[in-house]
């Protein structure tokens, strides 16, 4: 947790404060970097997650997903019940 923010180069660095983040703990983090194997990615015990950061170019384009959307979710059930009942 860092506030105020920290001048990054060629980066951002998001701010938090003290409240529980989207997964309901204090401190979960991503952490990506271009010395990780794909072995090494994933969650971690410490409450983060673990991803190579791969370039195409010279740019690269990381992911940080959010929480689910619950009404998609429930579009996504809906469209697998209609393809069951065949429709």
């Amino acid at each position: 947790m860092t506030w105020p923010t920290e001048h990054v180069e060629h980066g951002e660095l998001l701010g938090g404060l003290p409240v529980p983040d989207i997964r309901g703990t204090i401190g979960t983090f991503n952490y990506w970097a271009t010395d990780l194997s794909s072995f090494e990615e994933g969650n971690t015990e410490m409450g983060g997650y673990l991803k190579r950061l791969l370039f195409d170019g010279g740019v690269a384009h990381p992911l940080l997903k959010g929480p689910d959307n619950p009404i998609l979710k429930q579009e996504e059930r809906e469209l697998l019940d209609r393809k069951k009942q065949g429709r």
